[in-house]
């Protein structure tokens, strides 16, 4: 049944893709040539609308998963038979719209939001089926930098920050998604400096809007991040970038509880604080990430300090260490104005009878709940990597995991063999230097240029809103491949 649901929605996705649409262009008239002719102007990608005033472009995306378990006994005891959950699922229909208010410096903004009626969603402590992800507008201070207001990621882990299609892996590090937030809503600042070898950002957040809270009842969060580039040779010779990040959160009112599944969004979870109380809690990312040619190591640690004097004040902590080689030589761009890295783009690609991009690696990651008198369980996994970059915009990718889990004064082991096939993200513009993802994780204004909206660049309209973008090169990706997989 979801195996069918899931086929009927992708030929109705592309079915959409596929329409013609009319871009409006309301520039003024360029001046006649004298004795040459002039090119045809550049109409734009097929879902590119604007006027003088603003420029928009939407985007969408259907998000699958799909995964096989093998336990041992104690696993079984530990987090039940997990056959159940051997089926394809539709996690969620993604849509948003991403564009410019086109004063001499532009401001950008980003909406986007799911329906996931299908299941539990891209958030499953959420109950309904519809969801707002981002709702941000960015806007240039000149000497300043980038000011964001609204819903957003939050400025504290690079693999945070990054898209998703970014990450060697299927999903995340276990640890970053049970101690951080996805996005909060608030005001944030960012900026470059040291000739672009170092960047900063600092935000104050609280989502007691989005989440229908009083203000002063809902947590306030203060983030700040600091990253640098200690070696940056020429011609790939070699890249070193560390990072270091804070986050203070005041807690209300005054419960916390962290959890997650094993690097699979259709599993039940692994680790569970349950809700205890606490008066506040600290938490400090360490980053560290070095490439060479096709060469990409990486690293980061996370601790969480929790103040609850009757838990015994515990101290959480997770880390993961990755290591990838791109068989044909590419490798990840770094944008140095947000400070992260960017998705692998191949060269040629298969639709213009290319191979596109080969890349193998590994990931061992871990996240301890276990402190005090809080008993959560400890959790790791060593995670085998396989992706084929098909396109810009679309990989086959198989991870198999390892998985060891610690709680109930047991030790499980669980072998995971997961894929994620899902569609393209039909709307999106491949060509352009933007994570290989539907939404824009580092934020709208990091997105647009690989110089990140520096003061010279709100001049135009970004690149990405002017590239043109093929349906039908989704279409023959996701016929030609077996597994496709959009990574959130």
């Amino acid at each position: 049944m979801r195996s069918r649901l899931a086929s009927s929605l992708a030929a109705a996705f592309f079915a959409l893709a596929a329409l013609p649409v009319a871009a409006q262009d309301d520039a003024e008239p360029q001046p006649a040539s004298h004795g040459v002719a002039e090119p045809a102007p550049d109409p734009g990608p097929w879902n590119r609308f604007g006027t003088r005033w603003v420029t928009f472009q939407p985007t969408g995306a259907i998000a699958l998963d799909f995964v096989r378990y093998t336990q041992d006994d104690t696993s079984i005891v530990q987090v039940g038979d997990l056959t159940v959950f051997e089926v394809p699922e539709v996690r969620a229909i993604r849509a948003g719209v991403l564009g410019t208010l086109n004063f001499e410096k532009p401001w950008l903004f980003y909406i986007a939001g799911a329906y996931r009626g299908f299941g539990r969603g891209f958030d499953r402590e959420k109950d309904s089926a519809w969801g707002l992800f981002d709702l941000s507008l960015t806007i240039p201070i000149p000497k300043l930098g980038r000011v964001t207001l609204g819903k957003a990621k939050e400025p504290f882990s690079m693999e945070r920050i990054m898209g998703g299609g970014v990450q060697p892996g299927i999903e995340r590090a276990m640890g970053t998604d049970a101690l951080t937030a996805a996005r909060n809503a608030g005001i944030q600042f960012k900026n470059s400096f040291a000739n672009d070898r170092m960047t900063w950002a600092s935000g104050v957040f609280n989502d007691w809007l989005f989440n229908e809270e009083r203000l002063e009842s809902a947590s306030t969060q203060v983030i700040g991040r600091l990253t640098g580039l200690p070696m940056d040779q020429p011609g790939g010779a070699g890249l070193l970038h560390l990072g270091l990040a804070g986050r203070y959160s005041n807690v209300k009112p005054g419960v916390l509880r962290f959890e997650n599944s094993p690097e699979v969004f259709s599993s039940p979870l692994f680790v569970d604080t349950e809700e205890f109380s606490a008066e506040g809690m600290t938490h400090i990312n360490l980053e560290a990430y070095y490439q060479k040619g096709p060469f990409w190591l990486g690293t980061e640690q996370i601790y969480t300090f929790v103040r609850s004097p009757e838990n015994g004040d515990p101290l959480f902590r997770s880390v993961f260490a990755q290591a990838t080689w791109v068989l044909n030589g590419a490798s990840r761009p770094y944008r140095r104005q947000a400070g992260i890295f960017g998705a692998l783009r191949p060269r040629k690609t298969v639709t213009d009878r290319g191979a596109g991009l080969f890349e193998v690696g590994a990931r061992y990651s871990m996240v301890d709940l276990e402190d005090g008198e809080i008993r959560g369980g400890e959790m790791s996994r060593l995670n085998g990597i396989a992706n084929w970059y098909l396109t810009g915009g679309v990989l086959a990718s198989f991870n198999y995991g390892l998985v060891r889990l610690d709680r109930k004064q047991r030790r499980g082991r669980l072998h995971e063999r997961l894929s994620a096939p899902g569609l393209p993200d039909l709307l999106m513009d491949w060509p352009c230097p933007w994570p290989a993802r539907f939404v824009p994780d580092s934020g709208a204004e990091d997105l647009c240029s690989n110089a990140a909206l520096k003061d010279s660049q709100f001049q135009a309209v970004p690149a990405c809103l002017r590239r043109n973008f093929s349906p039908l090169e989704a279409l023959v990706s996701w016929v030609g491949g077996s597994e496709l997989s959009r990574r959130g």
